[in-house]
């Protein structure tokens, strides 16, 4: 038998398997990213944020770190309208859900009055 093969180049490492970075922690997020918050100025980062959002066709999300970065005291009343937005969605139950919700825990029509009076 003549002829020749190339065995493929396998990289096999030791240790931990990396993690992508979404995965990580918050702590090893920011070890991650030390040195990069060390080079560059908070405007190059927010910039280059700005850019990748548009460039990922995240138009909307790219406007509001933006504006957020241009106006800080913007910041404040997107926060207070997220949480405000936040605590409605948490109130709101679908009727279907209200019902499941009587029969599970075997409620009389004042006990649920009461638990529904309590969340508004």
């Amino acid at each position: 038998l003549k002829g020749s093969f190339e065995l493929p180049n396998v990289l096999l490492r030791s240790g931990r398997p990396s993690k992508h970075f979404e995965a990580l922690s918050d702590r090893s997020k920011r070890r991650k990213t030390e040195q990069i918050r060390k080079e560059y100025v908070v405007e190059e980062l927010t910039y280059a944020t700005h850019m990748t959002m548009r460039a990922e066709g995240r138009r909307d999300a790219a406007n509001v770190s933006k504006e957020l970065s241009t106006y800080p005291s913007t910041a404040t009343r997107y926060k207070k309208a997220y949480e405000n937005q936040s605590q409605d969605e948490r109130k709101q139950l679908s009727p279907l859900r209200a019902l499941s919700m009587v029969v599970e825990a075997d409620l009389s029509r004042r006990q649920y009055e009461i638990i529904r009076s309590m969340n508004k």
